[in-house]
């Protein structure tokens, strides 16, 4: 199905849950029986390859996760079920880890599944809850479990990625050690394959600016693409898709405003890419500088983490590759900051982040 059009039925269905009410009760009974059917089904891997109706297993499964995972976006097809459903989903990703039961493509639709719940959960545990999940049903005794559920994702995610064979530099991620340093050695591989194709074989996706409703998410499009990758009969990835691929990932460190993800070396990977020989890849270094930049404007300590956040990225660099490509580092993030042009709480800012830097 094309990603596009899913996303948007999804958003179409959230208007429709918001604008009218007398919606709910059917959205509620069609997560009801996509959630009846994956808790039927899941239990049954490993033990044939038919369901009781004689439909193939790991084709009804699928079919009811992907299912699931569109209508995730739009409303909480757990009806708010951690130790049923959740840990029924967790399970079969642990699956994968262990005797290899479930498929990639299975995989990555939960894995995409569970991060949407994980977000719905905690929208509804914010004080008052967020209005996007104003819909989803509500058990506060459930709720609190949510926390748990969303570290044994991450555990989960940690195992996945740790069984690809990537270079794991101690880059000083505060992410956890483990998926920290997956993370940033598979982002790492990706950006070393990305630009090592050729400059004339286009990306095919255009750098989108974080909190942009018009369009679809780096989320969603990343998944998307694992999902046709996975099932597709070519073993190897495409030059276009590893461009991809790299710039999806990219984009969603860019959009991404988690103070882990902020004070690691993640950011400092994505704005190393203005000295990628693709301006495809550059361009999402300049997506990631406008919105610091626009965020540097709403206090002293925004400013001042924009410049610092850029130094680490060339001090990142100066310590792989030497002076000379720190400095042309630093000349293009420069020339795009404008500095002749800066406020003067951004010019004080500027000094600070340099004296903390030469101090440091």
């Amino acid at each position: 199905a094309d990603p596009e059009a899913l996303e948007h039925l999804a958003l179409a269905l959230a208007q429709l849950l918001e604008l009218s009410p007398k919606a709910r009760p059917v959205v509620h009974e069609l997560a009801k029986g996509l959630r009846q059917r994956f808790l039927q089904l899941a239990p049954l891997v490993g033990q044939g390859e038919m369901t009781p109706d004689q439909v193939p297993l790991p084709d009804s499964l699928l079919a009811t996760a992907q299912h699931l995972r569109i209508l995730a976006k739009a409303y909480d097809v757990s009806l708010c079920d951690m130790e049923g459903f959740v840990s029924a989903a967790l399970g079969l990703v642990d699956e994968r880890l262990g005797e290899k039961k479930v498929s990639a493509e299975l995989t990555v639709v939960l894995l995409e599944l569970l991060a949407l719940l994980s977000l719905r959960f905690a929208a509804q545990l914010m004080k008052p809850p967020m209005p996007c999940v104003a819909a989803d049903p509500r058990d506060d005794t459930q709720l609190k479990q949510a926390p748990t559920a969303t570290e044994d994702l991450l555990e989960l995610a940690t195992g996945l990625l740790e069984r690809d064979p990537c270079p794991r530099e101690a880059l000083g991620l505060q992410l956890g050690e483990r998926l920290g340093g997956a993370l940033a050695g598979h982002l790492g591989q990706l950006l070393a394959e990305a630009n090592t194709v050729p400059a004339d074989c286009a990306g095919g996706i255009s750098a989108l600016e974080p909190g942009d409703l018009l369009r679809t998410s780096a989320f969603s499009q990343l998944f998307a693409q694992l999902q046709q990758g996975l099932a597709s009969v070519e073993s190897v990835p495409s030059d276009v898709e590893r461009v991809q691929t790299a710039r999806l990932c990219c984009l969603l460190v860019a959009g991404c405003r988690h103070p882990e993800v902020a004070a690691s070396s993640l950011p400092s990977l994505v704005l190393s890419l203005p000295l990628s020989p693709r301006e495809d890849l550059q361009e999402v270094a300049w997506v990631f500088l406008r919105r610091l930049r626009r965020e540097a404007h709403l206090g002293a300590k925004q400013a001042e983490d924009f410049f610092t956040t850029l130094l680490a990225a060339v001090k990142v660099v100066h310590q792989d590759n030497g002076t000379s490509v720190a400095k042309e580092l630093s000349s293009r993030l420069l020339q795009h900051v404008g500095v002749g042009k800066l406020t003067p709480s951004l010019q004080l800012a500027l000094l600070a982040a340099l004296r903390r830097g030469i101090s440091a």
